[in-house]
C-alpha cells in the first residue's frame, strides 16, 4: 500500500507548529503554471524538511472537493506528528457549505457549544485543483508581504493580528481544556461551491470534542484511507494550547479575520 505522506524530515526541529509560524511566505520555484501540489511539496521541503504528499491521484480525483480538503488538512497534520481529524460531521459541513455558497466565512452552527476555527478561500474552477490551491494559500502564503499569488488582507505587515491564522487553524493543537482526555478528537466541516465565472469558494470549520461524536458523522479519516487505497501514520501530539474560538478566512486575492475568546 502506498504511504500518503512522509513524516518529518531528518530534523524534527524543523517542523513549524503553532504558536510558531514560517518566517516568510513561500516563493514558489520559477515556471509558468506550476501545479499547486508541486508548490506545496516544494514549500514543505524548503521550510520544514518534510517529504512530498504522495497521493494516489486517480483515487483522489474521485473524492468530492470537501473530502479532498479533509484529506489534505489531515495530511498536513499527521506529517507534522499531529493527531488527524477524526471525521467530517454534518453540522459543520452544513455551516461550511453555507459559507462557501455566500463566499464568506462560515458561521457556527446554532447553539454550538465547542471551540471553533473557521477558514474560507477562493480557488480556480478545476475540481481536482481547488483544494490544493486553497491549501497552498492557507498553509504557505498566509503571512505578511511580499506575496506570490495569494494575499492576506489582514496581514498587511509583520505582526498584524491576522497573519498565519489560516495555517494555525489547520494545525490547531489540542486545547488545554482537553489535555487530559486521551479520547478527545478533532472534527471538521468542509464545503465547496462553484461559480463558473468566479471559480470555487471553499470553507472549513474545526472543532475539538471530548470524545468521538455518536451521530452526524459523514466521512471519517479511516474511510478516506480506504477510498484512497493508502495507509498513513496516525500520530498524536501531547502539545496543547489554550482553548479559543477563532474565525478566519482567505481568498485568492484577499483575507478577512476576526478573533474572539471562547470555551473549549
Amino acid at each position: 500500500m502506498t504511504s500518503f505522506a512522509s513524516a518529518a524530515g531528518s530534523s524534527g526541529s524543523q517542523v513549524i507548529l503553532p504558536p510558531r509560524v514560517p518566517s516568510t511566505n513561500f516563493d514558489p520555484p520559477a515556471g509558468p503554471g506550476l501545479p499547486a501540489l508541486a508548490i506545496i511539496d516544494a514549500a514543505r521541503s524548503a521550510e520544514e524538511g518534510l517529504g512530498a504528499l504522495n497521493i494516489n491521484m486517480s483515487r483522489y480525483d474521485k473524492l468530492t472537493v470537501p473530502e479532498q480538503l479533509f484529506v489534505l488538512v489531515n495530511l498536513e497534520r499527521i506529517s507534522r506528528g499531529e493527531q488527524p481529524g477524526y471525521a467530517l460531521i454534518a453540522p459543520l459541513n452544513a455551516a461550511s457549505v453555507r459559507g462557501a455558497q455566500l463566499r464568506r466565512d462560515p458561521v457556527a452552527p446554532p447553539n454550538w457549544p465547542h471551540s471553533l476555527y473557521v477558514i474560507w478561500s477562493t480557488a480556480g474552477t478545476s475540481p481536482t485543483q481547488a483544494a490544493f490551491q486553497a491549501d497552498w494559500g492557507w498553509m504557505y502564503e498566509d503571512g505578511p508581504p511580499p506575496y506570490h499569488g495569494w494575499t492576506n488582507y489582514f496581514c498587511s505587515q509583520q505582526g498584524a493580528p491576522g497573519c498565519w491564522d489560516h495555517r494555525n487553524a489547520i494545525l490547531e493543537l489540542r486545547p488545554t481544556s482537553l489535555a487530559s482526555k486521551k479520547q478527545a478528537v478533532l472534527v471538521m466541516g468542509a464545503g465547496a461551491a462553484l461559480n463558473p465565472s468566479l471559480g470555487y469558494s471553499l470553507a472549513m470549520e474545526f472543532s475539538w470534542f471530548a470524545a468521538k461524536p455518536t451521530s452526524g458523522v459523514v466521512f471519517t479519516w479511516s474511510q478516506a484511507l480506504k477510498d484512497l487505497g493508502s495507509s498513513a501514520p496516525v500520530s498524536t501530539t501531547t502539545t496543547t494550547i489554550p482553548a479559543t474560538t477563532t474565525t478566519t478566512s482567505t481568498t485568492l486575492l484577499g483575507t478577512t479575520t476576526t478573533t474572539q475568546s471562547g470555551s473549549g
